[in-house]
């Protein structure tokens, strides 16, 4: 599919497609810079599911690098979105594996997204091309709703923290409070998790959150 279809998110497909021209299937052609931390940000989106058997679907998988992070994790399969050529091209030559799947398709334009156990996102709300930050927060709250509807136990987010002072003006810092507040509506059992890093932040949801009224505790573990 042709970069010209996705009329509304022009800036993001130029700005990961010139870095991966630059840059090649490294941290910075993914718009994460130079400091190695990714599997440590994997190890917290992931921190609160037991994935053994399970589904995952990875929105805006970028070449895919969550999939090498699970595989060993004995996942039953994997799906990856997300909308630069590039990236696709190269994730499909890297993983000719039975449980991999790659859906090119615009995560905002798609009515709904593959059903799954789990769906991850990682730096996908890095970049946005939203006219004002209403906006972005509706694309946002709006892809959350259709990963509650698309998954059987939850999902994970990482975001940049808007409570850093450093900022670089192409990139989204997401107010945690705000997001929170998303995440609250979609469901009562979230958590978010400040601690790791001092400029991001991952919010965790739990797509089942019916509670036992004896004991106080939710049903699902």
């Amino acid at each position: 599919m042709n970069s010209d279809k996705f009329q509304d998110v022009p800036q993001t497909y130029k700005f990961y497609s010139e870095l991966f021209d630059e840059y090649g299937p490294t941290a910075q052609g993914l718009g994460w810079g130079t400091k190695g931390l990714q599997h440590l940000r994997f190890e917290t989106l992931t921190s609160p599911w037991i994935l053994k058997g399970l589904s995952i679907l990875d929105v805006g998988c970028g070449v895919c690098d969550l999939f090498e992070f699970l595989l060993p994790k004995e996942i039953k399969s994997y799906t990856g979105i997300d909308f630069v050529d590039s990236y696709c091209a190269y994730a499909r030559s890297r993983f000719p594996h039975s449980i991999f799947d790659l859906v090119k398709a615009d995560i905002y334009s798609l009515p709904e997204f593959p059903i799954c156990d789990i769906a991850l996102v990682s730096g996908t709300f890095n970049v946005m091309d939203s006219r004002s930050e209403d906006e972005n927060y509706q694309r946002i709250q709006s892809v959350m709703s259709k990963m509650h509807k698309s998954t059987n136990v939850g999902f994970s987010i990482n975001f940049l923290n808007d409570a850093t002072t450093y900022r670089v003006k192409s990139l989204f810092y997401a107010n945690s409070e705000t997001i929170l507040a998303i995440a609250r509506g979609i469901s009562r059992r979230v958590a978010i998790s400040h601690f790791e890093f001092p400029f991001e932040y991952t919010i965790h949801v739990w797509c089942r959150d019916a509670y036992n009224s004896d004991t106080s505790l939710y049903t699902q573990t």
